[in-house]
């Protein structure tokens, strides 16, 4: 299975990542989306997401998090998000989705049990916001850009 990217031709190319590439880059341009939404839906992968430019807001689950450019948002895999526009900006942002297959090593190992599992399942990490006055947030901020 191969993910296709339209973009649009200012300076940006169109680029396919196959399915079973651990991490997947995505640039999504709310004003090419009806209504300035990405609708509802969930993926299997842990997911990074920048603000790029204008303004949004991300609902995870049912707590939104609005962002401006420059902000950044940690989501949990298997949960339902969708993003919107906010204040008639025009809101593009990325958003970078690691499998945990990667991060796992191979089904059963240790570090799947004793680290990925345990992250994946935890009900009460949905999201987090990253803020740059948060020194561990702020490594992580930088590595994104």
């Amino acid at each position: 299975m191969s993910t296709t990217i339209k973009i649009d031709d200012n300076k940006k190319a169109d680029f396919s990542l196959p399915y079973d590439f651990p991490i997947r880059l995505f640039y999504t341009d709310l004003d090419t989306l009806p209504g300035h939404i990405n609708q509802w839906h969930w993926h299997d992968e842990i997911q990074f997401l920048i603000c790029t430019s204008g303004q949004l807001s991300v609902t995870v689950e049912k707590e939104d998090f609005p962002l401006d450019s420059g902000d950044a948002l940690f989501i949990n895999a298997d949960l339902l998000h969708t993003t919107r526009s906010i204040n008639g900006t025009h809101a593009v942002y990325a958003t970078l989705n690691i499998d945990f297959r990667l991060l796992a090593s191979f089904a059963g190992s240790r570090m799947e049990q004793s680290y990925v599992l345990p992250l994946r399942s935890d009900p009460s990490l949905t999201a987090v916001r990253l803020n740059r006055e948060i020194p561990w947030q702020a490594k992580i901020l930088s590595d994104l850009d």
